[in-house]
């Protein structure tokens, strides 16, 4: 297979395809010229796609978001290059985090909750354009950023202490496949994380998710239960704890998927 990454990653997922067995050529597009790897330089999404299919890409991975508002996915399909990404409306997932929680919390999965007043603290001040998370420890201090924060989108948030975990999942446009270290967790907890992903794949399902793409959920363990922080919708840009026959099974996958999605 020849394989595309658009967009700067962490070295550890370029290291994991490049020296895959499924992986016969690998290239990059980072917006900083690769010293390690092949580069391609273009000066348009429409030129790196016509690139893409002469070079015989068999899939490329979408890093790098803002491609989204560029027509990266009608362009690549136009050109018949497969490319692994979250589409505009599945990124609201990691991008609009109060539709997140309605959405999830429509299919009975749990989310921090979202408060309208200080009870106790400490608390989050969640910024939703920016994700930017603060942590607040007394009325004083939440007064103080408000303040300072006043011009721009907010929600207060509980803040959950416990084991955090980060599921690095696969949604191939009909199952649902997940790839996490799991030995530190006791039979609970990888109970309750069977659920969780039963829940996912029901929801991905129900709502008819019209995309192929990995992404992470962020999770922590409170109130016996796996409670869903967020998610990072795509692979993550830095590195998560995953198993690498598993991940490359994962992207062995998702390519005959996206394959059979073309010939059909």
């Amino acid at each position: 297979m020849n394989i595309l990454f658009i967009g700067n990653c962490d070295e550890y997922f370029c290291e994991l395809v490049a020296n895959s067995k499924y992986c016969k050529r690998f290239y990059v597009a980072f917006s900083s010229p690769s010293q390690k790897y092949a580069n391609i330089g273009f000066e348009s999404v429409k030129d790196l796609a016509i690139k893409a299919q002469a070079l015989e890409i068999d899939v490329a991975i979408l890093f790098d978001k803002d491609f989204l508002s560029k027509n990266i996915i009608e362009e690549f399909k136009s050109y018949k290059v497969n490319l692994l990404t979250v589409n505009k409306k599945w990124l609201n997932l990691q991008t609009n985090p109060l539709a997140a929680k309605q959405l999830l919390n429509h299919y009975n999965i749990a989310t921090a909750r979202v408060l309208k007043a200080p009870v106790e603290f400490p608390i989050k001040l969640v910024l939703e354009e920016s994700l930017q998370e603060i942590v607040v420890n007394s009325l004083q201090d939440l007064i103080a950023e408000i303040k300072e924060y006043q011009d721009l989108r907010y929600h207060l948030e509980e803040v959950l202490v416990g084991e955090n975990l980060a599921v690095l999942s696969l949604w191939d446009g009909k199952n649902l496949w997940h790839n996490q270290l799991e030995t530190q967790l006791t039979e609970v907890q990888k109970d309750r994380l069977d659920v969780l992903k039963a829940k996912l794949l029901f929801m991905f399902t129900d709502e008819k998710a019209d995309f192929v793409s990995f992404f992470v959920t962020n999770v922590v363990w409170a109130n016996n239960d796996w409670i869903v922080l967020g998610f990072e919708m795509g692979l993550p840009k830095t590195q998560v704890p995953i198993s690498q026959v598993d991940f490359l099974y994962l992207l062995n996958s998702a390519i005959y998927q996206k394959l059979n999605e073309i010939e059909s």
